[in-house]
């Protein structure tokens, strides 16, 4: 009995022990007011899905992770799928893409298609270098590949009547981002009207023989903001302008080899003092002079080229301004330009000009450029008209009381730049335009082709166009202003060249001019050498002009081979001098040398200096300022008539004046 009893007590005991880790589990964690176990219910099973969007009620079994107990509720889905979106297929050009939505909370999902890209074609960059083409960024598909734009391409119509100003510019927008060429249409014409910015030109341009016509008609002459904007620019990518910290107390000195300062990169710089004045001016155009300044090239060190030397001392250098050369040559041609000059009159019938200069053509400021095969015509200028002019009987043709159309500024033009060309180009002289000032008309310079601060300037096979309908001639000065005028350039080269004039207003230094012929002038103002042979000068005046309204002063040698002057001409050189200084010494050329001139018809003498003005009584030795400095040597030799008869050089003209005392060398 004893051993059943405690067989009995042992099994409670074990039975205990087993219950009570599971009652203490619950119990452990809190008591609800009745004494029932708080059940954790974790694990969950659904037994019946309620579908989103309905009222459907499903089932859930819930678990308790502590004892094992179980109890079911009731749950009501959303009335919107919880979904979630997986992409089966990426959508690409031409190509659907294909998807499947899953509801998160039912079983719903479906699967749909997504519209094809359509290609973005553009012109963009081959990627790894592949060069250029009208490619697809999404797809990188190629529709085609591009080596040289077209206007076309960008709604350029060409029929002449159509603005195609945007599309030309769209075109070079593009070929300058991806260093391309430009090519024109045979044929085609491209009207350019009104332009409030530039066109920017980095690349080879090919108009392939169309016409391009620049509208100035439609511009007002008192609108400067589109006046003065150049229709093309040719620049470079490189930065073209930087001005520069200059030392402190900076000074220079004539044929100084090294400025003392350092750069970048050889470059070309332009060097100035605000406090000296140069080329002041006399006359109806006069002016208190430029800032001294010069450009020259120099390499990283500061070592001045030997071609550049400087000309000027500089007391003080306020400013050195520096422009980038690009070493890669440009090529922009092969096509006519028109230009419709505006009638001021038209729409202002009391205007009167007043220096009011339209710049609507090409501006090149960027090294190793080459204009090449334009022809520049104008119409809308009346020069039809004939009057006599200065009222002694003779009956000239002229444009209308000479204030018809306005004056150009250069429709070619070159601005700080080195190593520019003009070759195989033609040009056109621009009506003679005059405004009154006071009683009387004073005439304004009119351009077809200006230089300013320009290194190795070329002109090669550059011709004016002429019409003996009209009588414009490169002999007719009183019906157009010449074609040429420059400012402060060096090392210009003019060959095989037939134009009016070759005209250096201020700071030549260093030219050439060879096989050419020229109208009615080279007049020149400066220094350095200027070298003429083989050059016909047809009428008017001497061979050489030393310009009378910088007081006809050249600072440095003169030599003329193998040359002939008209018949009209009897000075080899002349000029005015007016005993005022223009900010620099009055040399009247260093040194001349005459080899070889034919004079035709059938004179026997010729002056070498006709310079009136420079007599003993305006030349006191010890004035500096005004002192007249005579040639230090005179060589002549070879001088002719068409006869082939030895023609005298004699020295003096006009007046008793200081050129008497120059020694001639005859040989």
């Amino acid at each position: 009995m004893k051993a059943s009893r405690l067989r009995l007590a042992l099994l409670l005991i074990t039975a205990l022990a087993l219950v009570a880790p599971i009652l203490s589990s619950c119990d452990a964690l809190s008591q609800d007011g009745e004494g029932d176990c708080i059940h954790v219910w974790e694990k969950q099973e659904v037994l019946k899905a309620a579908t989103c969007g309905t009222d459907e009620i499903g089932t859930v079994r819930h678990t308790c992770s502590l004892c094992g107990a179980t109890r079911e509720t009731e749950v009501r889905a959303s009335k919107a799928h919880d979904l979630r979106v997986i992409t089966l297929r990426s959508a690409a050009c031409g190509v659907e893409g294909l998807m499947r939505e899953e509801c998160r909370t039912c079983d719903y999902s479906r699967e749909y298609t997504t519209s094809a890209l359509v290609h973005s074609y553009g012109l963009r960059a081959i990627p790894d270098g592949g060069g250029c083409a009208v490619m697809c960024p999404k797809c990188l598909d190629i529709e085609r590949y591009v080596s040289v734009i077209r206007y076309e391409d960008y709604g350029a119509a060409g029929d002449g009547r159509t603005d195609d100003s945007s599309a030309i510019r769209a075109a070079h927008e593009d070929a300058n981002r991806f260093g391309l060429p430009v090519e024109g249409k045979e044929g085609a014409v491209y009207y350019i009207g009104s332009l409030y910015r530039t066109i920017n030109i980095k690349t080879d341009t090919d108009w392939n023989g169309a016409e391009l016509v620049f509208d100035d008609s439609v511009i007002k002459w008192n609108d400067k903001s589109l006046r003065e904007v150049n229709v093309f620019t040719v620049v470079s990518d490189l930065s073209a302008v930087r001005s520069l910290t200059v030392p402190e107390g900076l000074a220079i000195s004539r044929g100084q080899t090294n400025i003392g300062m350092s750069f970048d990169e050889p470059c070309m710089i332009k060097i100035e003092s605000s406090y000296e004045k140069i080329y002041m001016r006399y006359g109806v155009n006069s002016n208190s002079g430029e800032n001294k300044s010069e450009v020259i090239l120099v390499d990283r060190d500061g070592n001045v080229d030997p071609s550049t030397p400087i000309q000027y001392d500089y007391g003080t250098v306020t400013s050195v301004t520096v422009f980038s050369i690009d070493d890669k040559p440009i090529r922009i041609g092969n096509g006519t330009i028109t230009t419709v000059v505006p009638d001021p009159k038209a729409d202002t019938p009391d205007y009167e000009n007043n220096y009011c200069y339209y710049s609507r053509g090409i501006s090149v400021k960027r090294s190793n450029s080459t204009l090449y095969n334009i022809k520049h015509d104008i119409v809308g200028e009346d020069m039809t008209v004939e009057i006599d002019r200065d009222g002694d009987g003779i009956i000239e043709k002229w444009g209308d009381d000479k204030s018809y159309g306005v004056p150009y500024r250069g429709f070619f033009s070159f601005n700080s730049c080195y190593g520019s060309t003009m070759e195989g180009c033609t040009v056109k002289g621009h009506q003679a335009y005059s405004f009154y000032q006071g009683s009387s008309r004073n005439e304004m310079g009119s351009y077809d082709i200006t230089a300013s601060f320009c290194i190795d300037l070329k002109f090669h096979k550059v011709v004016q166009y002429e019409n003996e309908a009209t009588g414009e001639t490169i002999t007719n000065r009183f019906m157009y202003h010449g074609v040429m005028g420059s400012n402060f350039c060096r090392n210009v080269v003019m060959d095989e060249c037939y134009l009016d004039r070759f005209d250096a207003h201020q700071g030549l230094h260093n030219a050439r001019i060879t096989r050419s012929t020229l109208g009615f002038g080279i007049l020149v103002t400066g220094g350095g050498k200027l070298y003429i042979e083989d050059v016909y000068r047809i009428s008017e005046g001497a061979f050489i002009h030393l310009r009378s309204d910088y007081n006809s002063v050249f600072d440095g040698d003169v030599v003329i081979k193998s040359c002939r002057m008209g018949s009209g001409i009897r000075a080899i050189i002349d000029g005015t001098w007016r005993s005022f200084y223009n900010g620099l010494p009055n040399y009247m050329i260093r040194n001349l040398t005459v080899d070889g001139l034919t004079v035709e018809g059938s004179a026997l003498d010729v002056y070498i200096f006709d310079i009136s003005g420079a007599d003993s009584s305006k030349n006191p030795p010890d004035d500096k300022t005004n002192k007249l400095y005579l040639p230090e040597s005179v060589t002549v030799s070879n001088i002719k008539n068409l006869n082939g008869e030895r023609v005298s050089a004699i020295a003096t003209a006009r007046v008793a004046n200081a050129f008497s005392a120059v020694v001639i060398t005859e040989k």
